[in-house]
């Protein structure tokens, strides 16, 4: 029984895998980012709607 020769169609796949997962790690990352962004710059656009709704219904 050799058992040698069948652990080389395993090294390509497990480098495909691996650089698979980098690639995924990074496009989570990525976002990641991008929907950090989004919440921040909603919370400043619900803040001037907010600040708009006030000034727009209160006199002063």
């Amino acid at each position: 029984m050799c058992t040698l020769g069948g652990g080389f169609a395993f090294i390509p796949f497990a480098l495909i895998d691996t650089i698979v997962a980098c690639i995924g790690t990074v496009a989570y990352g990525i976002g990641s980012i991008i929907g950090a962004i989004a919440v921040l710059s909603s919370f400043r656009y619900s803040g001037g709607v907010i600040f708009a709704y006030i000034f727009a219904t209160v006199n002063f």
